[in-house]
């Protein structure tokens, strides 16, 4: 369904004919944005639309206790000509299998002397439809029907009235069986309850009436009782609550005495007692290796040395025994030349050279002192030392210590928290009143318990008694075949009454996990505290509202801010009208009146451009301001500022919001 455009014409604040169009451009700009302050015109607005769909059926909030006529008489607005009375036109479009099907609303009223005459004229695709127009209270209940109407027609007073949780339960109540069409099989079962007293009586007149009596007087008695005990459950319950609230905040309390240390006494000194040895083992690990080889580390720019001048004196070894080597062979060479008798001159050269080159390897030899005298095994070792062990101590030393230190550290935050470790007389008044209150937590519930077992015999009493009636109103219709018929339709009634109940009850079973799951997924888009709500249900018979936490315990409502009690009646509107299935647009008049900036700002941002495709939005300047208005600007498909006149009395509609002309 898109509404195109809503005409006024001498209605409330509005004076003379106005049209608004209220067409989105494209998907994309769903939002209408209406500017006005307050008395401007925004109620109006809201109830003109309703107006014009559902005549006297309509749930105008200015309505109220009045007539319809003369609601209608106080609609039109004052200083007005009586003889051209008032009138609004709506013009929407509604899809169904494909086609799509323009209507024309006109609804207008007149004051007469002998009280108001009214009109109401239907236009189907630009066409006057007498028998639409004869049958449109029917009609319009299959396009929107009025009995859900107030999930997508809504206003700030709704929004705080179902805020209200001892409220939200009769707004599920009713949202739940509308949308279900559950509402149909109560006035089913009303229907039938009268029907079969109205039976039971004709056998009364005719048969024991005594015995009847007593039995439906039993019967009577043990309803009450049955409600008594449901009473005493509720107020089991609210002080099970009340205690669980002073057990947690008692379990605050106690943590902030340091009473989790004192709890955890033992073990932190059993962890310091470990910690101890763990520094222990590691400092005597440490000595042994300041034992060993590792403090030759402080000198291996010494070991070296050593090195390098072994492997000098190595050198000059080899040079010296060369040199020797040498000096033999030339002897012998001088020799074998002296005795082949070669030329004297030959062998001067010859010996001279020699001389040469041996004082050569001589001097080479001597350049280097021989002081350290080592032999290869030595120098080998000092080379291992070197490029082996002294690396892999330091390694496993530097490894060492960095554990000592951790152990250390660990070791002083133990001891700082068995510091910390309260006296027991400090805790000890709140450790036996959080023992006291869990005694006393524990005798409730088994109270509760006591009340379930009491509540579940006397629920089969009923039962039973329930049954007996049926026997006797039997028993007493057996007697007169007459009345036959009668005992007949009561059977009936009963298995009847008992249909509906199944048949309830299986529809409630079937939906209410999504609907659960849907009012809980619009909450946490409002909300955005991924951690603060987990889980929603409704109960089923009486349709309250039951909030978990992500550790799966029940949040009081009374632990919800205001803000978040208006966003969750947010949710469970949004969360129902999406149940609906059907593509109807959202009015939404001031809904941000009781809200702050952060719960406001999460309605801007994460609703109001999703409600629906089409958003008609009523705001004052100080609910949509200038921020929201940038937010929501992308969303805009249209924006009107309702401007009132102190001396005419009267609201002129105009385009642009309070601050700009769009």
């Amino acid at each position: 369904m898109i509404i195109d455009q809503l005409t006024f014409h001498n209605f409330g604040v509005y004076k003379s004919r106005q049209t608004v169009i209220l067409t989105p451009p494209d998907q994309d700009k769903p939002l209408i944005l209406f500017g006005g302050l307050n008395g401007a015109g925004k109620t109006t607005l809201l109830d003109a639309l309703q107006l014009v769909l559902y005549g006297k059926q309509a749930n105008c909030s200015k309505r109220g206790k009045q007539s319809y006529d003369k609601f209608l008489l106080n609609s039109i607005s004052h200083n007005c000509s009586s003889e051209e009375g008032a009138t609004l036109e709506l013009i929407f479009r509604q899809h169904s299998e494909g086609v799509e099907t323009k209507y024309k609303i006109i609804r207008s009223w007149t004051p007469t002397p002998k009280g108001i005459r009214k009109s109401l004229i239907v236009i189907r695709n630009d066409k006057k439809d007498l028998l639409l127009t004869e049958n449109w209270q029917e009609m319009v209940e299959t396009i929107i029907p009025s009995q859900i109407a107030n999930l997508f027609f809504f206003d700030g007073e709704k929004i705080a009235e179902i805020a209200d949780l001892e409220n939200s339960s009769r707004f599920l109540t009713t949202g739940i069986n509308s949308l279900l069409g559950l509402n149909v099989i109560e006035r089913l079962k009303t229907d039938l309850s009268v029907l079969e007293h109205r039976k039971s009586t004709e056998i009364k007149n005719e048969v024991d009436q005594k015995q009847i009596r007593d039995a439906e007087e039993k019967l009577k008695s043990l309803k009450k009782e049955q409600e008594k005990l449901i009473q005493r459950r509720n107020a089991l319950l609210l002080e099970f609550e009340k205690t669980n609230r002073a057990i947690k905040r008692l379990i605050k309390k106690y943590k902030k005495a340091g009473g989790e240390h004192f709890d955890n006494r033992n073990e932190l000194e059993q962890q310091k007692q470990l910690l101890r040895e763990e520094v222990k083992h590691f400092e005597n690990k440490l000595r042994e290796k300041a034992a060993g080889a590792l403090p030759l580390s402080l000198v291996s720019h010494l070991l070296q040395d050593i090195l390098s001048q072994a492997e000098k004196e190595e050198e000059a070894r080899k040079s010296q025994i060369l040199v020797d080597t040498l000096s033999y062979r030339d002897n012998k060479l001088l020799k074998i030349m002296n005795k082949s008798k070669a030329d004297t001159s030959i062998i001067k050269t010859v010996t001279k050279y020699l001389e040469t080159d041996r004082n050569k390897q001589e001097k080479q030899a001597a350049s280097t002192p021989l002081y350290l005298n080592m032999n290869k095994a030595g120098t080998d070792q000092v080379k291992t030392l070197l490029e082996t062990t002294l690396p892999t101590e330091k390694a496993e030393t530097q490894k060492l210590l960095v554990l000592l230190e951790t152990a250390k550290e660990n070791l002083d935050k133990t001891e700082q928290l068995i510091h910390a470790i309260p006296d027991p007389a400090n805790i000890k008044e709140i450790s036996e009143e959080r023992r006291n209150l869990l005694v006393s937590q524990e005798q409730i519930s088994l109270k509760i318990e006591a009340v379930d077992n009491e509540r579940d015999e006397k629920r089969n009493r009923l039962k039973t008694q329930e049954q007996q009636v049926i026997r006797i109103i039997e028993s007493a219709a057996d007697e007169e075949l007459e009345y036959e018929n009668a005992r007949r339709m009561i059977i009936h009634i009963r298995q009847i009454q008992q249909v509906c109940e199944t048949f309830q009850k299986r529809i409630l079973e079937r939906n209410l996990e999504h609907l659960e799951q849907l009012i809980l997924e619009s909450f946490q888009t409002l909300l955005r505290k991924d951690s603060f709500l987990d889980g929603l249900k409704i109960n089923p018979v009486d349709f309250s509202l039951t909030l978990y936490g992500n550790k799966n315990d029940i949040i009081p409502p009374d632990y919800l801010s205001a803000g978040e009690r208006q966003l969750l009646a947010v949710s469970m509107l949004w969360g129902l009208a999406r149940a609906s299935g059907r593509p109807l647009p959202a009015i939404i008049d001031t809904p941000l009146g009781r809200l702050d900036s952060t719960h406001r700002h999460n309605l801007v941002e994460h609703y109001f451009p999703n409600a629906s495709h089409q958003v008609i939005l009523l705001s004052t300047d100080e609910e949509i301001n200038t921020g929201h208005l940038d937010k929501l600007k992308s969303s805009i498909g249209h924006t009107y500022r309702l401007d009132y006149n102190d001396n005419t009395k009267s609201t002129i509609i105009k385009q642009g919001y309070f601050w700009e002309n769009m």
